[in-house]
């Protein structure tokens, strides 16, 4: 059981208010086309840096800040928190893939910089762009291309 103690707290909070604020800019930025279909969504690589730096006690801030703006931008409550959900799995996964393959999470080496590069493009948004477009499905079509958008 997770335990959090007031600055790891703090640290969850700051998470969650940054990813609903970067949400929050990267949307407005691409105001005439979809984030997916941008390419570009600035809180992933924060909640990236956020969970293999503090580790698996600052996920629910991940759950929270993406939470928050979906539920603002769909008013959907099972498609807000399912790629909540699929966010945070994410990131815990992440987190476990970095630790699997012995990578540093100071990314002190080449090897380490090139390990996320691969993690993050072979695993991590393939995983969150095939299972949260699935979920898209119940809303809007184009699966595949909004998929290999959000991958990539």
């Amino acid at each position: 059981m997770l335990v959090y103690k007031q600055k790891e707290l703090l640290i969850m909070l700051l998470l969650a208010l940054l990813y609903y604020s970067t949400a929050l800019f990267s949307s407005f930025i691409f105001a005439n086309s979809s984030i997916i279909s941008a390419g570009i969504f600035i809180p992933e690589g924060i909640a990236l840096a956020f969970a293999l730096h503090f580790g698996p006690k600052v996920v629910p801030g991940i759950f929270i800040g993406q939470f928050i703006f979906a539920i603002f931008n769909t008013h959907l409550f099972f498609f807000s928190f399912t790629v909540s959900v699929v966010n945070s799995v994410e990131a815990l996964m992440a987190i476990y893939l970095f630790s699997k393959f012995k990578l540093d999470r100071k990314l002190t080496n080449f090897r380490d910089l090139i390990g996320l590069f691969f993690l993050s493009i072979f695993i991590l948004e393939p995983f969150s762009a095939i299972i949260s477009n699935s979920i898209f499905l119940f809303y809007k079509d184009n699966f595949l291309s909004n998929t290999f958008s959000w991958w990539f």
